[in-house]
């Protein structure tokens, strides 16, 4: 019993009352009844903690494999931009060689033109048929460097 109830018997003499405590195996009464109302209780919590755990799961499922899904594109798009990459690459490992080949043709080119004006300003024939001949060589290794 509780301890109100048992000073309320008290002060209004029902002192024996008051002293004994009630056993809920021998009283079919109240304490029977509030426990299968707790477990009644009980088994509901446990129903829904299961529909909510079976519901969260659902969603749960479903956001993953919508994720899934999104990582996939996400994935081939990263291929498609990884083998960009590698073609991009693969031209600027090779274009030492063709800065070197710009280069070198610029350079036969220089010549040629610096043969062209020395062919012009020197007086005898040989020194113009030997600048002709400058000019001539530098336009083939341009060509050639060029290719």
């Amino acid at each position: 019993m509780l301890g109100v109830e048992k000073r309320i018997r008290a002060e209004y003499g029902d002192v024996e009352a008051a002293r004994e405590e009630v056993d809920p195996k021998s009283d079919p009464g109240d304490a029977w009844h509030m426990a299968r109302i707790s477990l009644a209780i009980g088994i509901v919590a446990l129903i829904v903690a299961g529909v909510l755990y079976v519901a969260m799961d659902l969603k749960v499922s479903g956001a993953k494999t919508e994720l899934e899904e999104s990582l996939g594109a996400t994935v081939a798009q990263n291929a498609a931009m990884v083998q960009e990459f590698d073609k991009r690459l693969a031209a600027l490992e090779s274009m030492p060689e063709k800065v070197r080949a710009l280069i070198l043709s610029s350079e036969a080119s220089e010549i040629a033109m610096r043969a062209q004006k020395l062919g012009a300003a020197v007086e005898t024939e040989e020194q113009k048929r030997l600048a002709q001949d400058i000019m001539e060589l530098s336009q083939k290794l341009e060509a050639s460097v060029r290719k």
